[in-house]
């Protein structure tokens, strides 16, 4: 699931239609978080990257990025 969405990111433009593409990778890999430190840390990153683009969502971005950080740090 992680490579679809790394394919995804990469071969696509900077777009929305990126963003709607990645969106449902984002939530399965989401889904999954409770069960690998490994998947939640690829879940929070993926999330991070989807919504630093929107301005709307930055702040959001750097929330997934402060957690990421705080998950290694424990």
């Amino acid at each position: 699931m992680t490579a679809q969405a790394n394919q995804i990111y990469k071969n696509l433009p900077e777009e929305e239609s990126r963003e709607e593409l990645l969106r449902p990778f984002v939530l399965a890999l989401a889904k999954e978080t409770e069960r690998n430190w490994l998947v939640r840390s690829s879940s929070l990153i993926w999330k991070c990257r989807n919504e630093y683009l929107r301005t709307k969502t930055k702040e959001k971005s750097i929330l997934y990025m402060q957690g990421l950080i705080d998950q290694f740090r424990n």
